[in-house]
């Protein structure tokens, strides 16, 4: 059964928009975050960084409905994230990439709330450190993610999925 944001009629209608990814030309921190649709570039993004060695990351997934995936309590330590907020995709554990989701619902082990909401969270505790935000959804999304990089004086790069 397919999550509601993923029935058959969106999934023919997916569109992706604007320039590929950029990966940053010096060392520095991959903040990854995706929502819904969002969930497959920004997959992709986080297999290529795992092979490079001057990249540490961070993804963050937001979800509204079904996950469509089942997700499990993480081994990898995340340090100035909200406590209680260890759920992760098993697919970047795998990979040894830490990540963690938003859920609205706030399913055990969720962020109660959006996904922008914990990348805030989580960008107010960085101090002194070179982030690049990556981000992928919806133009709604994108543009708060814009936003959310201006506020901190971030470089960013983004891709929009699903409208038309």
């Amino acid at each position: 059964r397919l999550p509601p944001w993923a029935s058959p009629q969106t999934i023919l209608d997916i569109q992706i928009k604007g320039e590929k990814f950029q990966l940053p030309t010096t060392s520095s921190t991959a903040l990854l975050v995706a929502e819904d649709l969002g969930l497959a570039p920004i997959t992709f993004l986080a297999e290529r960084l795992r092979k490079e060695q001057h990249y540490s990351s961070l993804v963050l997934l937001g979800f509204t409905g079904e996950l469509p995936f089942r997700p499990a309590p993480s081994r990898i330590m995340v340090s100035d994230l909200p406590a209680g907020v260890i759920a992760t995709m098993p697919l970047f554990e795998d990979w040894h990439l830490p990540s963690r989701i938003a859920h609205a619902d706030e399913p055990p082990g969720c962020f109660g709330g959006t996904v922008l909401e914990l990348a805030r969270s989580w960008l107010q505790q960085q101090h002194e450190t070179s982030v690049k935000l990556y981000i992928s959804g919806d133009s709604e999304m994108i543009s708060s993610g814009v936003n959310l990089a201006n506020e901190f004086g971030l470089e960013y790069s983004a891709v929009v999925v699903g409208d038309n």
